[in-house]
């Protein structure tokens, strides 16, 4: 009698090796999915810094644009003076522009743009910002990739932004041709 008491006791509960063989099931049936939901939080994340690296760059080609116009119109009599103000994006450094302030300055390695905490505008101050992972620079060459002068009727305009993705930068590159609208319409 003893041992069928014994016998019904043994078949009550899993043994560890059940146990084991159950959790690493779970454990597996769990990992696809999550290695999926991971997958697509990083490809959410890049799109959305690849948006606002087209729109970063949009914003300084549309800065030069204006400053063309400005230009053009200030001196409809002097067809030269259409790049006035963007000489320093003619080095083959490139420069920095802060479309904002209109402050255009040399490149400076590292120097990352800030976002206002108060009107969301990205700017190289840091007053009243935090810090973005996004650089930008702009050059301004001839289309064979010369220096342009004021008697250049068309020049190419690269706007390159950059920003860090974990350990890896990645790049957006804007062009856009700009036309000396004056010279043209005058010729």
């Amino acid at each position: 009698m003893k041992s069928t008491s014994l016998k019904a006791k043994n078949k009550k509960g899993f043994t560890i090796v059940e146990t084991l063989v159950a959790i690493t099931i779970l454990v597996l049936a769990l990992t696809a999915p999550l290695s999926i939901v991971a997958q697509a939080l990083h490809s959410s994340y890049f799109a959305r810094d690849q948006v606002t690296a087209f729109y970063l760059g949009q914003d300084v080609v549309e800065y030069i644009h204006n400053q063309r116009d400005a230009n053009s119109l200030a001196n409809l009599s002097d067809s030269t003076q259409w790049l006035n103000g963007l000489s320093k994006c003619f080095a083959a450094t490139g420069c920095q522009i802060d479309a904002i302030s209109g402050q255009i300055t040399d490149y400076a390695p590292g120097s990352y743009l800030y976002i206002s905490n108060t009107t969301g505008a990205y700017r190289y101050t840091q007053t009243g910002g935090t810090p973005t992972n996004f650089t930008r620079t702009v050059f301004i060459t001839n289309p064979d990739g010369s220096t342009p002068t004021g008697a250049s009727k068309e020049v190419v305009i690269k706007a390159v932004v950059s920003w860090n993705t974990g350990s890896l930068v990645k790049s957006y590159i804007l062009n856009d041709h700009l036309f000396n609208w004056v010279s043209v319409s005058s010729s």
